[in-house]
């Protein structure tokens, strides 16, 4: 799916929740499994979350969130990083698939407006990691 149309489609069902808008773009793309893995993490991050005594609402969109890039064509991920000014390791372009949870956080803070430093870090560094993350990236 490009970027385009998954902004257009998020803007048809602005009445819905976002877990319910990303449930309804998954089965028209036919990415059922995609959206079950996203409800499962989100589900197993929002019991750790209670277990650390962590905000278990922002674990729940950080886990659902963390793969919502993935909806997108890989071969898009480098413009819309550049669009957005995210920093990447451009040995990272050799390998584009590492990427989708930086397209995943531009998605959530550009397109659903999620401005949540721990939501939006824990979604960005899932697949990359980072030095220092927080208590709630942990």
């Amino acid at each position: 799916m490009k970027f385009v149309e998954f902004v257009n489609r998020v803007k048809d069902l602005s009445d819905e929740s976002i877990v319910d808008m990303i449930e309804i773009i998954c089965e028209e793309n036919d990415e059922e499994e995609l959206y079950n893995h996203m409800e499962h993490v989100a589900n197993l991050a929002s019991e750790i979350a209670d277990h650390y005594k962590l905000n278990q609402e922002h674990a729940y969109l950080t886990g659902f969130l963390h793969d919502v890039g993935r909806l997108i064509d890989s071969d898009e991920y480098m413009k819309i990083l550049k669009e957005y000014k995210v920093p990447f390791d451009h040995d990272q372009e050799q390998v584009l698939d590492v990427l989708h949870g930086k397209v995943a956080e531009v998605i959530s803070r550009e397109v659903f407006q999620i401005h949540d430093p721990d939501i939006c870090q824990g979604i960005l560094y899932h697949t990359t990691l980072r030095k220092n993350p927080s208590e709630f990236e942990k």
